[in-house]
């Protein structure tokens, strides 16, 4: 895809924000007057969601909020899962405090929450637990020795698929056992397995063999089959720039190349048919970001692209129905979001300048979602939108306190480069700013070419 260098221009006077105040989201109201000042030091204590998931019906949020201690307190910021009630705005914590939990997920029918969470008191590692959206006590459903890295629930909820560290070998497990534990750059990494467990009996099944890093997976709509990104070597070279797509399924775990690809590859999302398999990933070797978005039929063959001509860098994909796919991407200094026919690459622009979001969360109609994202005036917070409006509109206020205090404004403007190439930057006023007064700048530009300044 096109990209635009993007260089931030940030005014000194504006340094920090407000100070977090409970955790315990609130649902925004009118927009408070600002009559607040702020002390630099108060941002260390801002709270910010992240991984807003809507439930199958589309009548809850799950989500995390990460909460920093008091600085008189030992130890760094606790992340707990809370559960936001779309229609009325209430919001209630749903893990304990006193553990850190996230990447809360939904089971597909609704009646679980599951997240990732390093219980001491059960384990070292990083395991999956579930609970009841109503509320009680959480369940582990793993006891890995080298614990869960990311997981995803089957459609039909019978599995849940997972990626874990490869175990030591016996041969590495002696020697560090006899103390030969140094670590030796690139050569000591140890890639991740994919793994299927039944929720049920907490039984788990290997699906890849140590011969290949999986990165990242996503399940077929049957339940039968996943496409993954893997690598034949855990190295940073080797898992960011020459991973490849594969399918695999249940049966013969046996890993079929997908398509041809150069470069960084992103997420990846299964058709509602079954049909075809939709990819983020870079144009050649040389493209600094995963960006671009292609579709490849799920039997194998030649990757087809589908946003060459737009400018703006996708970060997120998935499919309303089998002929239409839901792209989240980066455009300029904005985020967007687009609907692309599968047929031509055709796009219709949903949000021109909508929160930043890293992901969309769907329910189960297609139509409605949520995300975490943030504003020029607030961290992340949890948005709702539907495919049918135009704009997402924010669900939760983290932090009361900042909604009331003065910041300083902040705009985008534009200029050409002596090669006459069009730019953008991101401009952050002092507070009480005049015009025509000069006032001291600080710039940040960024080294490029895999980042940008949003707005």
């Amino acid at each position: 895809m096109l990209q635009r260098c993007i260089v931030s221009l940030i005014g000194v006077a504006l340094i920090g924000c407000a100070a977090a105040s409970d955790a315990e989201a609130r649902r925004p109201t009118a927009t408070p007057e600002r009559v607040l000042a702020f002390a630099p030091e108060q941002l260390v204590g801002l709270s910010q969601t992240s991984d807003a998931h809507l439930s199958p019906d589309g009548r809850a949020v799950a989500y995390a909020v990460r909460t920093p201690q008091a600085l008189s307190t030992h130890g760094g910021a606790k992340t707990s899962i809370y559960l936001l009630n779309v229609e009325t705005g209430a919001t209630r914590r749903l893990t304990s405090a006193t553990h850190t939990s996230w990447s809360p997920r939904w089971s597909p029918d609704g009646t679980k929450v599951s997240f990732l969470s390093r219980r001491r008191a059960h384990d070292d590692q990083t395991q999956i637990f579930t609970i009841d959206p109503a509320g009680g006590e959480a369940t582990p459903v793993t006891k890995l020795s080298t614990g869960v890295r990311a997981y995803a629930w089957s459609p039909s909820g019978q599995r849940i698929a997972y990626t874990a560290t490869r175990a030591w070998t016996d041969e590495e497990q002696d020697a560090r056992s006899e103390g030969r534990d140094w670590v030796v750059n690139e050569r000591n990494n140890r890639g991740s397995k994919l793994f299927v467990l039944d929720p049920l009996t907490g039984e788990s099944t290997p699906v890849t063999q140590d011969t290949h890093a999986i990165n990242s997976f996503a399940w077929a709509p049957d339940g039968q089959s996943m496409v993954i990104s893997a690598s034949t070597s855990a190295t940073v070279d080797a898992t960011m720039m020459y991973s490849a797509l594969y399918t695999i399924t249940l049966a013969d775990k046996q890993l079929r190349p997908l398509a041809k690809t150069e470069g960084k590859l992103g997420r990846a999302a299964w058709s509602p048919d079954g049909k075809n398999i939709a990819f983020l990933g870079a144009r050649d070797i040389h493209d600094s970001t995963a960006g671009t978005l292609f579709v490849v039929s799920s039997g194998g063959g030649t990757a087809r692209p589908l946003t060459s001509t737009i400018e703006g860098t996708g970060q997120w994909i998935g499919w309303r129905d089998e002929k239409t796919i839901v792209l989240s991407s980066h455009e300029r200094t904005e985020s967007t979001v687009r609907l692309i026919d599968l047929k031509n690459g055709s796009s219709t622009l949903l949000v021109e300048d909508g929160p930043t979001c890293r992901s969309l969360s769907f329910a189960a109609d297609g139509e409605r979602y949520a995300c975490s994202g943030s504003r020029p005036t607030h961290p992340p917070e949890v948005f709702g939108g539907s495919l049918k409006k135009k704009a997402p509109t924010r669900l939760t206020v983290s932090n009361p306190d900042l909604e009331r205090t003065i910041l300083g404004d902040q705009r985008v403007f534009n200029w050409t480069a002596n090669d006459g190439t069009s730019l953008q930057g991101v401009l952050i006023l002092p507070i009480g700013y005049t015009k025509g007064t000069r006032y001291p700048l600080a710039v940040l530009p960024h080294g490029g070419p895999e980042g940008v300044s949003l707005n």
